[in-house]
Formats: C-alpha cells, sequence, structure tokens
C-alpha cells in the first residue's frame, strides 16, 4: 500500500500555558483584566432598573451607542438580567476582566449621563452621552496600552541574571 499516512497531533499545552500567563500577568484581586484586542466582550452595558418600562428606556437611551459599537466591530453585551442586582453583575463582570462597564440608570437619562468604568484602574467617569462614542476607541486603546506597559513593568521587576550558582542561590534565599 503506497497511500501516505499522516498522524495528527493536538497539544494543549500552548493554550493553556497562555492561558495562565494571561492570567498570571494581567489578573488582580478582583479578577481578570482582559486586553481589549483579546477581550470577547470589550464592552458591557448595565441598566439600573426597576420596572420593564426603565429597562425599555434605558436600552433605546443606549441604542445609538450599542449601533456605534456595531458598526466599528466592538463587542459588547447589554445586560438585562431582571432578577440580579446591579452590583452583583458589577462584580460578575469585574471578575471576567469586561474592559469597559457602562452603567445608565433612569436619573443619568434625566441628565444626559452615562458612568464609565475601566476595568485596568477601576476608574469611573461619568460623561455626557453625546460624547460617549467619541470616547469609546481612544478608551480601549489606552486600556490596551495600560495593561501592555504594566505587563513590561512586570516583567523588568520579575526578571533576574544570574552568573552564577552562589548568586542564584542569593536570589532565590531573598524571595525573587
Amino acid at each position: 500500500d503506497n497511500t501516505e499516512k499522516y498522524v495528527y497531533a493536538t497539544s494543549w499545552g500552548v493554550s493553556t500555558r497562555l492561558l495562565g500567563a494571561l492570567i498570571m500577568v494581567h489578573g488582580d484581586d478582583k479578577g481578570l483584566r482582559l486586553p481589549p484586542n483579546i477581550a470577547p466582550i470589550q464592552i458591557v452595558f448595565v441598566p439600573i432598573f426597576k420596572t420593564e418600562e426603565d429597562l425599555l428606556k434605558i436600552q433605546n437611551y443606549l441604542n445609538q451607542t450599542m449601533n456605534y459599537c456595531k458598526d466599528n466591530n466592538i463587542t459588547y453585551y447589554f445586560d438585562n438580567r431582571q432578577k440580579l442586582s446591579p452590583g452583583y453583575k458589577f462584580n460578575e463582570w469585574e471578575m471576567k476582566g469586561v474592559p469597559i462597564r457602562i452603567e445608565v440608570g433612569v436619573r443619568d437619562m434625566e441628565k444626559q449621563n452615562i458612568t464609565l468604568v475601566r476595568r485596568d484602574n477601576s476608574i469611573k467617569m461619568i460623561d455626557n452621552i453625546t460624547l460617549l462614542t467619541s470616547k469609546i476607541n481612544d478608551t480601549l486603546q489606552d486600556i490596551q496600552n495600560n495593561l501592555f506597559n504594566n505587563a513590561l513593568d512586570f516583567q523588568k521587576q520579575n526578571t533576574f541574571q544570574t552568573h552564577s550558582y552562589d548568586e542564584f542561590k542569593h536570589l532565590i534565599n531573598k524571595g525573587a
């Protein structure tokens, strides 16, 4: 039989190691901090509502922003789950590492505001809804750059070079 036989092997080592490295480098006490370029969801919209009517008003209020995201290939999720508190949702999305959380309640709509929270540094900004679309791309890029620079700093602070076994033992004993 002259037919060639191929054996295909699958290795999970690269993918699990990369995930582990991602978690080690970009994780913090609150959970993951995913860089926007690899985050499956880049923005989560969390409406703060009491009634079904409030939820629909908030969804309409955010419709233009969500369309902007769709048109610009920015992945988003509108978290309209009704039996969970806003605080629970904030914590859940923070643990999952979503780069931007946008909070909107009925009072925010009356003032034409939104609250934008960055996952990388927990900075909370209250801004006018009309300015939001102009800031989304810049904020995502800034988060990407910030996490990259944090990773570089981490690497510089935690990488050591030794030239002898005694120097190596000294670094180990020091806790490096």
